[in-house]
């Protein structure tokens, strides 16, 4: 048992030794050699080793180093791309090419998440380099393939940040109605007959700006009497009533009529 946890220490010493390896190379350099090929005996097991790398170099030194892990593994692809294309195994050669965009992508990702913005752009820059390189990829090929490249181009031209971590206009800054949730509920005690009145008012008060008289619209739309109504009557027709039995005959007679009886006994006198 002594023996066994010896050895698993030193695995993991070599491991991390490796990953640290792999993070620098990464950083200082563009240029990383195939190494195995798919095909090659041990190739599953050194690309076991690099995965265990890149989540060991996290464990030691955070997220920023396991981009620059990630980063050299991508590199690794590429280099195995152009090894396979070399050799005419242009499917093999298009499957690394599509591996290597994922991986670049990713610690692209991770140095964002991580808020590292010089180490995003640093490998933003290899990945841009690398374009050359896919290009020569591509003509190698055949035509069945040249789809398959052209998408790692195309990512790899991508600039700023992935689109992975890219989220629509409308979740990053949402409107306004639907940060108030009250805003499109209905108010109670206005429905459609409130609406319709809102819109008969609304007609009103464009018929009175046209027609001049809009100014005291809203006077005239109040039903509470003010004070200067209160104290004020209108004017009726027939406001002297007391008179109207008389009628103008009767304001005649107090004016110019004299009594018949009076008349009358002027004469016997």
């Amino acid at each position: 048992m002594k023996f066994s946890g010896k050895v698993l220490a030193f695995i993991l010493l070599a491991v991390l030794m490796a990953a640290s390896a792999s993070a620098q190379q990464s950083q200082n350099s563009s240029s990383v050699g195939p190494g195995l090929i798919p095909g090659d005996f041990f190739y599953p097991v050194e690309s076991f080793v690099e995965d265990l790398e890149a989540s060991m170099a996290g464990f030691v030194g955070g997220e920023d180093f396991k981009a620059k892990a990630v980063a050299n593994n991508a590199e690794e692809k590429l280099a195995e791309a152009e090894e396979l294309a070399e050799r005419n195994r242009s499917e093999k050669a298009a499957e690394m090419t599509q591996k290597y965009s994922e991986e670049i992508n990713r610690s692209r990702e991770l140095a964002e998440k991580n808020g590292n913005k010089n180490l995003s752009s640093k490998i933003g820059n290899i990945s841009e380099k690398n374009v050359e390189k896919l290009e020569k990829i591509k003509r190698k090929v055949p035509e069945q393939a040249k789809d398959r490249v052209n998408k790692a181009i195309n990512k790899s031209r991508q600039k700023g940040r992935p689109q992975s971590l890219k989220e629509p206009e409308n979740r990053k800054n949402p409107g306004k109605d639907s940060e108030n949730p009250l805003k499109n509920e209905s108010i109670p005690g206005k429905g459609s007959e409130g609406e319709s009145q809102d819109q008969e008012l609304d007609n009103l008060t464009e018929k009175g700006n046209r027609s001049g008289t809009g100014d005291n619209l809203n006077e005239s739309l109040d039903v509470r009497p003010s004070e200067e109504n209160k104290s004020a009557r209108p004017d009726v027709p027939g406001r002297n009533l007391d008179n109207s039995s008389g009628g103008s005959d009767g304001s005649e007679n107090e004016e110019g009529s004299e009594n018949p009886l009076d008349e009358a006994g002027k004469g016997l006198l």
